[in-house]
């Protein structure tokens, strides 16, 4: 089991992912105000969750560049 998973587990905070005008992705724990210019992307969860969240929608954004 990688240490990322591990770490995931342990940790029962609540994570959001953020995201900017920029399409910036971020995740901040759930209880935290978004500061300025940051919006609730929809996805909230582990923290280990949002990041798969982030690499997808990046995922996306890169295709959409294509």
């Amino acid at each position: 089991m990688s240490k990322r998973v591990s770490d995931d587990k342990a940790d029962g905070t609540l994570y959001k992912v953020v995201v900017n005008r920029e399409e910036r992705y971020s995740i901040w724990p759930a209880h935290r105000e978004n500061a300025r210019g940051w919006k609730d992307a929809g996805k909230t969860g582990t923290k280990l969750a949002c990041e798969r969240f982030v690499e997808k929608a990046e995922k996306d954004k890169a295709g959409r560049r294509a």
